[in-house]
């Protein structure tokens, strides 16, 4: 299910500490120009590699583009 909400990541791992990955649309302006591919439906997968020992606090992120294969470029 995809993560529509419109939190941060920042946001979204530290209101949920026991959570390491989601799966989300594309934030306004996230990407540069000509990363996305036109006319398709990406979704970002976004997986928290780290948390402070200490406080918990979501640390390393790192992102994947994945597009849907769906003809019409609907999910």
């Amino acid at each position: 299910m995809v993560d529509d909400r419109g939190e941060s990541d920042l946001e979204y791992f530290t209101a949920r500490p026991s959570v390491d990955a989601r799966v989300r649309l594309p934030i306004d302006g996230e990407f540069p120009p000509g990363v996305l591919e036109p006319g398709r439906v990406a979704f970002v997968h976004v997986f928290l590699a780290s948390r402070d020992p200490v406080t918990n606090a979501p640390g390393t992120r790192a992102r994947a583009i994945f597009y849907s294969d769906i003809d019409g470029g609907s999910a």
